[in-house]
């Protein structure tokens, strides 16, 4: 083997050994779920940056890092059902943990699910010092809590009291912590709550007022913070006195204080961001070019607080498999499937993962040194303390770094683990919780026959009852209930302190509140509140109408008032055009034959017919319309267009008609007098009103919609329209006959449909949205996995089987039909009693224009005979009744028949109408018979009728041309 050949295969086998290296070192493609509020924020970009710049690396590093792929849902952080779903579907990608966002209300999802299936969850927002307990979890919090710096600021500075000002429910729960510190050491605390930063000089002036100039500003974004310094610098009282600020936002350093004067606000932040780290530029310049491509608008012109501890997130997962590679240790990904059974096996290697990501360290990361404690908190980390100063030359106000705050140094203020005091875990589960309600039906109430059980707890049932076993089942805890000792749900009174069950619960008698208690935002900032079990609104209460019966003429209901004037107008309207166009369409008229000639006459004739007269026309369309036919139809070409489209319009509206029939027959309807709330609003024939306290009264008068506000305006100036309790003013209802409305919680207003004497309905869709949850003492360590029972609760249905259960199976008034409100029943003679009347009134309509004609044509006739009424009439009444010939009985009479003019109608088939039995009668269009014709045939009648009492009794017509003949014979 030469050496040329030598070196090629030498080289061969370094390539080889090389793909092996690199194979085993970067191993499995790593997969991370992303959660941020909104496409491409900056906190999302630095995600991607980070995961660019490490493939970049991996160029020029050896070993290389492991590779990662990136899946992102951008979603809305404080709904926790679409938080749910997105964290769902990362689970379903195989992501073996997500970096993202979270929120005092999104937290408590966020852990329910990452704890569940053993998926770390690493968040670059505020850790939730309140929200957090003792036990060991799958999250890891990159921000480390600000309360205990504050703790060391304070009692370094000798700050006996001080202001708190807040304006999110973050700051609610680094408050409540200062509140618990305040009780160990004589500092004061005065909690200012800012809502609208629009105007905040009446807090700058409550702060003066009070004359202490110590402040404490906790903003939930940079903005906030500029805002209140702002309007504080120009406030005049403020600038008269020096004021010491102490501002939690770690993104202080990026405000710009060059054209303010802040010579009276000593202002102190702190930071945590290294600005000369490489990173940073890197960053910051392709931000930057994101930003004026896409976001020109966009105010973050600096590398946010959060964006760096997402940046260093890759950074600890990078160091995490690099160790777990070391150590030999290998895992694989996992589908899960939210949707699957409760009994679903979490990831298998979850606690191998969030195990390592704690003991990583990153020691140069852009946020400093990251070091997790055992239960996902920051530890070992630096504060930069900076205060605003002045520039000696330019004079220009600017931030400079005053010292470092050490966390781990045992000089500092220490007031429990990163600040935050709660219950151990373990204490909670080795116990049995205490449980505190109240009797309101079908919550929780006493059983009929309650005194036959000895246990207490066995005395009640209800709503509540039946939820906590279904929840303890999924839990595995140990409970009982205590019935509030004063009666309420909860409030707060003049003095700051809380009565009924959330009183009992902040000050320690019991563990949770399991009862119809609605989650307001008051009740939030002292208790925390599981995701609701039962949702609601407001709802409106009024007596039931009586059941209104289809009335005699209900077949026309189906149609209103003014498409049965449609309809007739059309019924008419068609006729006439149908006659017109009959009249000028050469198409509709046709020759017959002319009838056989008189007396004398001579010839054989023709002439022209029109079958489509007025009546005849009129009677085409009441046929069609009635869908019965006629005898004649259109030739015509425009004759038929019209008779088309009155058939499709015939078929339309018959069709409509026969669908809604039934319906407007067989259904008894309530016909309500108010439909919804604008309904009440607009009238005032019904007064209407609620209970005189509670969140229902609360409602209206805060509320800032018109037709709310019109009700309230209402109510608050009417009389005897509020009521001292529910069951006061459901007996005015039920007393009122319909005149007095009551607004009320939607889950009582159906309990109480529900019971007899069932004569109250609820109309209407709900006034507004709320939540009836379980509430919970701050820092309870379950609560993730209440949420989470209430949740799968939810899913399963069961909370849907327990209202119906509680509301309407166990009700005393049948199923509901909300829909419609609506009982169909068999036809009975009052539902058809209308179709029976006009068929008799037609009937007798026919028999009453049935002797108007006798009547008329036997005086016509009289008249022409010249002989007396009465003999014409029984005549005609003879030929009626036996169907024989008057000549043999009234001679004058025949004579009269053989002497009526002849004339033609339209209908050349049809008799006319009063006609006579003389077949000489036929109808001729071309001309009548002169009168010396009909006195012709008048004397060879009278011949005739002398000389029948011949054998011969006929004679024969000859035509002249002898082509024809006909007979006349008389009977």
């Amino acid at each position: 083997m030469d050496c040329e050949e030598l070196r090629k295969w030498i080289t061969l086998c370094i390539f080889c050994l090389t793909c092996i290296y690199c194979d085993l070192a970067v191993g499995q493609i790593i997969t991370i779920g992303g959660v941020f509020p909104e496409e491409m924020s900056q906190e999302h970009k630095a995600l991607h940056h980070a995961i660019g710049s490490l493939r970049t690396r991996n160029n020029t590093i050896s070993p290389p890092a492991p590779q990662m792929t990136l899946y992102v849902e951008n979603v809305k952080i404080t709904d926790s059902f679409i938080l749910g779903k997105s964290m769902c579907e990362m689970f379903d990608k195989g992501a073996y943990l997500i970096v993202g966002v979270s929120s005092s209300t999104s937290l408590p999802t966020i852990k329910a699910y990452s704890n569940k299936f053993n998926i770390p969850y690493i968040t670059s927002s505020l850790s939730g010092t309140g929200l957090l307990s003792n036990e060991s979890d799958y999250q890891l919090y990159l921000r480390p809590s600000p309360i205990p710096v504050l703790v060391e600021l304070i009692t370094r500075a000798k700050w006996a009291e001080f202001h708190y000002v807040y304006d999110e429910m973050e700051g609610l729960y680094r408050l409540e912590h200062l509140l618990e510190v305040a009780n160990i050491e004589p500092i004061t605390i005065n909690p200012i709550h800012i809502r609208d930063f629009d105007n905040i000089s009446p807090i700058l002036s409550k702060i003066e007022a009070s004359e202490v100039h110590n402040i404490v500003l906790d903003t939930s974004t940079l903005w906030r913070t500029n805002t209140v310094l702002k309007k504080a610098q120009v406030y005049g009282p403020i600038t008269t006195s020096v004021y010491n600020f102490i501002v939690l936002d770690f993104d202080l350093n990026h405000l710009d204080f060059t054209d303010r004067k802040y010579d009276r606000l000593r202002i102190t932040g702190l930071s945590m961001v290294n600005e000369h780290h490489p990173a940073h530029s890197d960053f910051m310049e392709a931000w930057n070019e994101v930003k004026e491509k896409k976001y020109p608008r966009n105010p973050i012109d600096y590398f946010a607080f959060e964006s760096a501890l997402t940046y260093d997130a890759v950074q600890l997962i990078v160091e995490t498999f690099k160790s777990m590679q070391e150590d030999g240790v290998d895992i694989a990904n996992e589908v899960l499937k939210c949707e699957a059974h409760r009994d679903t096996s979490p990831w298998s290697y979850g606690d191998t993962l969030i195990s390592y990501l704690k003991q990583a360290s990153v020691y140069n990361g852009l946020t400093g040194q990251l070091e997790f404690d055992d239960l996902g908190r920051r530890k070992n980390y630096f504060v930069d303390i900076i205060k605003l100063g002045s520039d000696p030359v330019s004079g220009n106000h600017r931030f400079e770094k005053d010292g470092t705050w050490d966390s781990s140094s045992p000089e500092r203020f220490a007031i429990g683990r990163d600040g935050s005091i709660v219950e151990p875990v373990d204490t909670v589960l080795n116990r049995t919780l205490i449980i505190s309600t109240i009797l309101s039906r079908p919550y929780y109430m006493l059983k009929k026959n309650a005194d036959d059980f000895e246990d207490e707890q066995d005395k009640y049932e209800g709503y509540c009852v039946d939820l906590m076993k279904e929840i303890a089942k999924y839990m595995d805890i140990s409970y009982k209930f205590k019935l509030v000792s004063d009666g309420n749900y909860g409030s707060m009174n003049k003095s700051g302190r809380w009565n009924g069950m959330v009183g009992e619960l902040i000050d320690g008698e019991a563990d949770m509140v399991v009862a119809p208690l609605t989650i307001t935002s008051e009740r939030e900032q002292f208790v925390e509140f599981s995701t609701p079990f039962m949702n609601l609104g407001i709802s409106i209460l009024i007596k039931k109408p009586a059941n209104k019966k289809p009335g005699v003429f209900s077949f026309l209901h189906p149609l209103s008032h003014e498409i049965w004037m449609c309809i007739v107008f059309s019924y008419v309207g068609v006729s006439v055009v149908l006659f017109l166009v009959s009249r000028f369409s050469p198409y509709e008229w046709h020759t017959v034959d002319a009838p056989p000639p008189m007396f004398g006459d001579s010839g054989d004739r023709q002439e022209m017919a029109n079958d489509f007269g007025i009546f005849n026309s009129l009677w085409f369309s009441l046929g069609a319309f009635m869908q019965q036919g006629c005898d004649i139809s259109p030739r015509s070409l425009s004759g038929r267009i019209v008779g088309g489209v009155w058939w499709f319009f015939t078929l339309i509206i018959i069709s409509s008609y026969t669908a809604n029939l039934a319906a407007f027959l067989t259904v008894e309807r309530m016909i309500s007098p108010i439909e919804s709330a604008d309904d009440l609003s607009k009238q005032t024939e019904i007064a209407y009103g609620t209970v005189k306290s509670g969140s229902t009264l609360d409602f209206f008068r805060t509320t800032n919609v018109d037709v709310y506000e019109r009700m309230w305006s209402y109510m608050s100036t009417a009389e005897d329209v509020f009521v001292d309790t529910i069951g006061l003013g459901i007996d005015k209802v039920r007393s009122s006959k319909g005149k007095y409305a009551l607004l009320l919680e939607s889950t009582m207003n159906d309990f109480i449909n529900q019971r007899k004497p069932c004569d109250t309905i609820r109309v209407g869709d709900n006034l507004n949205s709320r939540g009836y949850g379980i509430a919970m003492k701050k820092g309870f360590p379950r609560k993730e996995d209440l949420t989470l029972a209430i949740l799968r609760l939810r899913e399963d249905g069961v909370l849907h089987n327990l209202e119906q259960t509680w509301w309407f199976e166990k009700g005393e008034c049948g199923p509901p039909d909300a829909k419609s409100q609506e009982t169909a029943n068999e036809l009975s003679l009052s539902n058809v009693a209308g179709v029976f009347y006009i068929l008799v009134g037609g009937l007798g309509l026919a028999m009453f224009v049935a002797l108007l004609e006798f009547c008329y044509k036997s005086r016509k006739e009289a008249r022409k005979a010249k002989t007396s009424l009465s003999i014409a009439m029984r005549a005609k009444a003879r030929m009626s009744i036996k169907g024989d010939s008057v000549n043999e009985y009234a001679p004058e009479y025949t004579k009269a028949l053989s002497t009526v003019p002849i004339s033609r109608t339209n209908n050349l088939r049809t008799p006319q109408k009063g006609g006579s039995g003389n077949p000489f009668a036929r109808k001729s269009l071309t001309h009548s018979p002169s009168e010396e014709d009909l006195l012709a045939k008048g004397k060879m009648e009278e011949i005739y009728l002398k000389e029948r009492s011949t054998p011969q009794n006929y004679f024969d017509h000859t035509r002249i041309k002898g082509k024809s003949a006909s007979r006349f014979q008389h009977p």
